[in-house]
């Protein structure tokens, strides 16, 4: 019976085990320039092995009063696209933006502003590193 236990033990660090860290997604960064959109993670391009992928939105207030969002995304072939919004609620959403986010967003070809900002945060994406 000790033998075997011994056994069971032995085979089971032996064996290095089996871990399951649940679901995982890697979403590079896509760029559309025609339709005027990015999306992608945003923990991903930091290990990336290019140096061109890049995806983000940042929020500029002023002290006067006022404020606007812009977002930008540059794919791995070095292709950007950008786009700004003074709408609130988009400028909101953009504060909901974390190292484990995907985002996408959306943008008028004509005029560059945003038409949409879309950030999904979840236990699937990795953070940025």
């Amino acid at each position: 019976m000790k033998r075997s236990l011994l056994w069971v033990i032995a085979l089971a660090l032996g064996s290095g085990g089996v871990a399951l860290a649940g679901q995982h997604e890697s979403d590079p960064v896509y760029v559309d320039t025609t339709s005027l959109s990015g999306q992608g993670t945003v923990g991903d391009p930091r290990s990336s092995t290019d140096l061109h992928q890049y995806i983000g939105c940042g929020v500029t207030t002023y002290a006067s009063g006022g404020s606007y969002a812009t977002c930008s995304a540059t794919d791995a072939t070095g292709k950007s696209v950008y786009c700004y919004t003074y709408n609130a609620d988009l400028r909101q959403t953009v504060l909901g933006i974390k190292g484990d986010s995907y985002l996408a967003f959306f943008g008028n070809k004509t005029t560059g502003e945003c038409t949409a900002i879309i950030v999904t945060n979840a236990s699937s994406y990795a953070p940025k590193r």
